[in-house]
């Protein structure tokens, strides 16, 4: 650490807490300074340290609080100029994680890891919904146990359990854990003695660490600790909040059923390295990231076009909506992701996997162990030879498929499908799709539709490319064909009275011309048994070059649905 910083002494903590009293719901304000009060109380010799870069800190209230042993750092100012706080977060190298930091300090944070050297891609940012109850509701909550259910304080004994199964577990989460347990209130909900669910406070004196084991979801028990520690926090007088990672959206819809509402985002920063998630498996957020990864699967081409073509569509879709909340996309860290290619991508409830290495499934399979399979997911095109990393993971959760379908991979490289003829027949014509006058008609005759597929078919149709066949004279749309997001051509249809005039066939020739004119091969996927379909794909000079899956999970939560809009 650098000698630009001045401590605040602990007995004008106070002080500086009271500087943010307007604030005392948001995170990083009054309620942390205050949790920091309330350990140093406690114990004198808490390793934490309030410092300030600031001359005016007493009106100003930049701070920086560290805690040496778990390598965390909070912060936050009054000031619209952030400089003071970046030239104090620079007193710190990069080993720190900044955790718990409001939305307009995003420049700042990112300033101090780029100012120490690092590159976009070297560190991880991880955002989540700020979400707050009034104490009064709180209060109300009904926290009565079920049958067989005990409920006490945490103790150390049970610090390993709860970070081996916590989705950040990192280098230093079980000291982290331990700490909490030590100075703030915990809830551990037990059965026959067995600890099976519970919730902590998190220095922002939030709920945080909300986790119920596999064997005992879909009985309540996450959100009865939930309750429970929001009311021991409304019974102290103390703000009640949750931090919801982006994404997480059971838990999302698990707070907003309380009653919960979200008020603002809050942000943790750290390196890369740092991260020891299960088999290194790591975010990418950076776009250009993405792109690096992607054209890994250029060599041998087109024997790994799958990989590329689904993680082009995504890079893409960053390109147009960098922060789409619902997409996530993991790989693995150092030279296993750069050797193997290795992706994962929850895009919503669909799933995308894929790697270079064919035939040794191990690395896949540890990564797709890590994700939150509780909402179920439609695991979208993955290849046969990654099929074994599937259904091993179904296997180990338990998990209750709702089908498994085999498909044929129709290919055509570029050159030759930028000899295809459109050939309309008189009466029609060809065009791209609207999503604001067609989206609805796909949906309803689709045979695959499901709950979240209307809004799957907007997005398809305003971001990638598309082609439908209407009536002269009525512009009714009789035809179309979609490119879903694994880069394959689908929801490929005609209307019932429509059909035998070999619009299918037009509409297929059109949207291969238009991506090939794009500079694309082209791809689709067809069921083993369709054989008017696999029929038309050969007539045009399509062949079979491998075999997808897709593959249904249901959901081990009850009554989840997704939000409007979402």
């Amino acid at each position: 650490m650098g000698n630009k910083l001045k401590e605040i002494p602990f007995e004008k903590w106070p002080q500086l807490r009271d500087l943010y009293r307007h604030l005392i719901d948001s995170p990083s304000c009054y309620n942390t300074i205050q949790t920091f009060i309330d350990w140093y109380s406690l114990d004198p010799n808490v390793p934490l340290t309030i410092y300030t870069p600031s001359d005016e800190w007493d009106k100003d209230g930049t701070y920086i609080a560290h805690l040496p042993p778990l390598d965390y750092l909070y912060c936050n100012t009054l000031k619209d100029d952030l400089s003071d706080l970046v030239h104090g977060l620079n007193c710190f190298d990069n080993s720190n994680m900044v955790a718990g930091f409001q939305e307009r300090l995003l420049p700042a944070v990112e300033n101090h890891f780029l100012d120490s050297g690092l590159t976009r891609e070297q560190f991880l940012s991880v955002g989540a919904e700020w979400k707050t109850i009034s104490r009064e509701k709180a209060l109300n909550f009904n926290t009565v146990l079920p049958n067989n259910i005990t409920t006490k304080d945490l103790d150390k004994s049970h610090a390993e359990q709860i970070n081996d199964v916590w989705p950040h577990k990192s280098q230093d989460s079980l000291n982290y854990v331990k700490h909490l347990i030590k100075y703030n209130k915990s809830v551990g909900i037990f059965e026959d003695n067995n600890l099976v669910a519970w919730c902590l406070i998190e220095p922002l004196g939030s709920l945080s660490l909300l986790q119920v084991e596999e064997s005992h979801k879909r009985r309540g028990l996450g959100k009865l600790a939930a309750k429970l520690i929001s009311k021991y926090l409304a019974e102290n007088n103390a703000p009640v909040a949750a931090a919801v990672v982006f994404g997480n959206v059971a838990s999302r819809c698990m707070f907003q059923q309380l009653g919960f509402k979200a008020n603002e985002n809050v942000y943790w920063f750290v390196v890369i390295s740092k991260i020891t998630f299960k088999m290194s498996l790591v975010q990418i957020t950076q776009v250009q990231a993405v792109r690096k990864l992607r054209d890994v699967y250029l060599k041998d081409w087109p024997q790994h076009c799958v990989g590329f073509y689904c993680l082009d569509n995504f890079y893409n879709w960053m390109n147009l909506d960098g922060n789409n909340k619902h997409l996530k996309i993991y790989t693995v860290s150092g030279e296993d992701g750069a050797n193997s290619g290795l992706y994962v991508i929850v895009d919503r409830y669909q799933l995308f996997c894929g790697s270079l290495n064919t035939t040794d499934c191990t690395k896949l399979t540890n990564a797709l162990e890590q994700l939150d399979w509780s909402l179920g997911f439609k695991v979208s095109s993955f290849r046969e030879c990654h099929r074994p990393s599937v259904l091993s993971v179904v296997q180990s959760k338990g998990l209750q498929c709702e089908y498994d379908s085999l498909t044929l991979l129709y290919y055509m490289p570029c050159d030759k499908a930028k000899q295809l003829e459109i050939g309309c027949p008189q009466g029609f014509y060809v065009k791209p799709l609207s999503s604001a006058s067609d989206a609805e008609v796909i949906d309803t005759l689709w045979p695959n539709r499901h709950d979240g597929s209307l809004f799957l078919i907007r997005r398809l149709i305003d971001w990638n490319t598309n082609m439908g066949v209407y009536v002269e004279g009525t512009n009714e749309l009789v035809a179309w064909c979609l490119r879903l997001q694994g880069g394959f051509l689908g929801a490929l249809q005609v209307k019932d009275n429509y059909q035998r005039l070999g619009l299918g066939s037009v509409v297929t020739r059109a949207t291969s011309l238009r991506l090939a004119e794009q500079g694309n091969d082209v791809m689709a996927l067809v069921n083993e048994e369709n054989r008017p379909s696999r029929g038309m794909f050969e007539n045009l000079g399509f062949t079979v070059t491998d075999r997808c899956y897709w593959l249904r999970t249901y959901p081990t939560v009850e009554n989840f649905a997704w939000p409007d809009g979402e």
